[in-house]
């Protein structure tokens, strides 16, 4: 199974363990915990054996696969002509991108394995492609791992990776009938399924950082992490941004620049916003405003849904909602893949999100991204003042496919 699918119905268990817990059914939540631990076995022992596989593949010969990435290709283990083993190309591309990053001679091979791999954007459209260099795979898995860690919107948001403009077709009918049980003689009722396109298109996302020539003396390793991590934390900061409160594609009144369109700007924009559920100083947030916002969420939704909202408003206003026995709703949870539990759902910390707002939600089906150029990287020195920038570039977008899927709740 995929990781989506196991914290799918591993969150599933849990929602079911609170209420049978809650209903005072112990027996049946005990028995619910150990079908928790079967798939947290299973999970854990295909995941070895993925692992095991791709060992084995590595020593192996293996026929190509007929569609391959270039950095894939870069990583195939090559064998010279007296059999011995000749070093992977992604092993030498990644000491030749560090080399080039930090102002070192490159070596002919890596000279040659870093031209050969940085070609295809040579070639592009780019206004400044002479520096544009493409990042090694492991750098771009750090960057987006980093990127998941500090943003949950970004990990649970469902995320193509495309080249190009894409266009999505999405099921318009909320309110459609279902099939309908008939006789023999029964004529079928037909009915026309109303679709509309979603399109996502090219958002450039920079983020630029400077580092003095001092720090380009650490070994690759930690310079390839701390170059990673902080671009993972400052284009994380705005595409989370993006998701979240994203303003999307500009108007002929707009003056803002092109970027995601925001689940919460979506729901804020929508007539008579009945997706929103409000509250002030003098009304405050109570268990009754929270089903609202709740049974505002279609059904389908609710299962794959978390909580989203920043630190101030979890420990400020979430954590301090109290039942009639003066017991909070919310439970410090921080093994649950949030910081904790309320109402069933796992409260994930999410900075992007505005004070006094909390979004309920499910954003692997109500949203959709595409990256449509992956993280690459430009370098800039600067020999007076001894520092180097190094700015991380993509191409991403993304837009709200179901307000339906959501509900927000937020301080007026």
């Amino acid at each position: 199974m995929t990781r989506e699918e196991y914290l799918k119905q591993r969150n599933e268990l849990m929602n079911a363990i609170d209420v049978l817990i809650g209903c005072g059914q112990i027996d049946e939540a005990n028995a619910k915990m150990a079908e928790v631990e079967v798939l947290d076995g299973q999970y854990e022992a295909e995941r070895t054996a993925r692992a095991n596989a791709e060992a084995l593949r590595q020593t192996g010969c293996v026929a190509p696969e007929p569609v391959r990435n270039i950095l894939d290709i870069a990583g195939e283990q090559a064998v010279s002509d007296n059999g011995a083993a000749v070093e992977p190309e992604n092993a030498i591309y990644e000491r030749a991108f560090y080399n080039y990053m930090t102002g070192r001679s490159l070596t002919v091979d890596e000279q040659n394995v870093f031209d050969r791999i940085n070609e295809p954007l040579r070639n592009s459209t780019q206004t400044v492609e002479d520096h544009q260099i493409l990042v090694p795979e492991s750098t771009v898995q750090t960057i987006w791992m980093e990127m998941e860690r500090l943003h949950p919107i970004i990990a649970d948001v469902g995320m193509t990776h495309v080249p190009g403009d894409i266009k999505i077709i999405k099921d318009d009918d909320s309110a459609g009938t279902d099939a309908e049980w008939i006789t023999e003689t029964d004529t079928p009722s037909d009915e026309a399924i109303n679709t509309s396109v979603v399109e996502l298109n090219g958002h450039e996302l920079v983020k630029s950082i400077t580092i003095s020539w001092k720090l380009k003396k650490m070994s690759m390793a930690d310079f390839l992490n701390y170059i990673a991590k902080k671009i993972a934390r400052k284009m994380g900061n705005a595409l989370a941004a993006g998701f979240v409160v994203g303003k999307g594609t500009p108007g002929e009144s707009d003056s803002h620049k092109a970027q995601p369109l925001g689940i919460v700007t979506a729901l804020e924009k929508e007539v008579s916003t009945p997706q929103v559920v409000t509250y002030s100083t003098s009304d405050a947030l109570t268990f009754k405003k929270v089903t609202e916002a709740f049974a505002k969420i279609k059904s389908g939704y609710i299962s794959g849904a978390a909580i989203y909202s920043n630190n101030k408003t979890i420990w400020e206003t979430l954590a301090n909602m109290m039942d009639g026995n003066d017991r909070p709703y919310f439970v410090p949870d921080p093994t649950s893949g949030g910081v904790g539990r309320m109402f069933g759902l796992v409260v994930k910390e999410e900075s992007a999100m505005p004070d006094g707002a909390a979004l309920i939600g499910c954003p692997a089906e109500g949203y959709t991204a595409n990256v449509n150029e992956n993280i690459t990287m430009y370098t800039e020195d600067h020999v007076k003042a001894r520092t180097t920038d190094y700015m991380g570039y993509a191409i991403i977008d993304g837009t709200v496919l179901d307000t339906k899927a959501f509900a927000l709740v937020k301080k007026s």
